[in-house]
């Protein structure tokens, strides 16, 4: 497994700044920097493109491969309101744009969710691969690939969770665009529904990207060490799958940002120099 990228999610170092933050991944060991493209943070329907370039040369300077996490605040591909969902839509469009002028290799999309109660599950996939489908044609004439983020389960709203939903959604959306998707895998979602290990044993698509945080009983998201997954079950399924992707940290803790960043390295290094 050492043949992977190890990379940090900007939402780990998210307290120094984007450029520290990015300076701070390299000096750490990281090798990949996932940017995520929020308003607040790298508006990607407000390119400044001099800053792009900037950050571009950086990242080119410290041998980090980007990748980027579309916008996803206050948006939902699979919203009930047709404005919302056209605003979901062009802020995914313009993350592939934001990816494409800094070389990164693909671009994580969230499938959307229950924007209300009323809302039946064939609703919700209806509206999610309808604007799916659009990004995903846009990306592949971009010539970028998009990959779609398996989602937290929750009893409040119908989400993309389970693996079999994973598969239909992928599949369809597949079918539809006439393009590639790959799957990112976020190994703490998965672990709302099941051993992430047990969960890529029923995944049918192809995984292509790797977020990886640990998780309790109570608590996802948490620093990789701190939590009950056992990533050694984990990291040997994906071994048997011919993972290739990008492994991209994301478990923090506020305050503790670069802590955690450095022994989630050296925590992963471990793992994979063991399997």
């Amino acid at each position: 497994m050492s043949k992977y990228v190890i990379g940090v999610s900007q939402n780990v170092l998210w307290d120094l700044g984007l450029v520290r933050a990015i300076s701070t991944a390299a000096q750490i060991g990281y090798s990949a920097f996932e940017l995520w493209a929020e308003p607040m943070i790298l508006d990607p329907l407000k390119v400044n493109l001099n800053l792009v370039e900037n950050l571009r040369l950086k990242l080119i300077e410290l041998n980090l491969r980007p990748s980027i996490h579309a916008a996803q605040w206050d948006l939902n591909l699979a919203s009930i309101n047709p404005h919302v969902q056209r605003l979901s839509i062009q802020y995914a469009k313009a993350a592939v744009i934001l990816a494409s002028l800094l070389n990164a290799e693909v671009v994580v999309v969230h499938p959307g969710k229950a924007s209300s109660s009323t809302m039946s599950d064939r609703d919700v996939e209806r509206l999610a691969i309808r604007g799916l489908v659009e990004v995903v044609r846009y990306a592949a004439d971009k010539g970028m690939k998009i990959a779609i983020e398996n989602i937290e389960s929750t009893s409040r709203c119908f989400t993309f969770s389970g693996p079999n939903e994973i598969n239909e959604l992928i599949e369809q959306v597949e079918d539809l665009s006439g393009a590639e998707v790959g799957l990112a895998l976020d190994v703490a979602h998965a672990s709302t529904v099941m051993s992430p290990e047990d969960y890529i044993k029923q995944l049918d698509v192809e995984i292509t990207h790797l977020h990886v945080s640990d998780t309790t009983s109570t608590e996802v998201h948490l620093p990789l060490g701190e939590g009950n997954l056992n990533f050694n079950l984990i990291f040997s399924e994906l071994r048997a799958r011919n993972f290739k992707g990008f492994i991209i940290v994301e478990g923090y803790v506020p305050g503790r940002n670069v802590d955690v960043a450095a022994r989630s390295f050296s925590f992963l290094q471990k793992v994979l120099s063991s399997i």
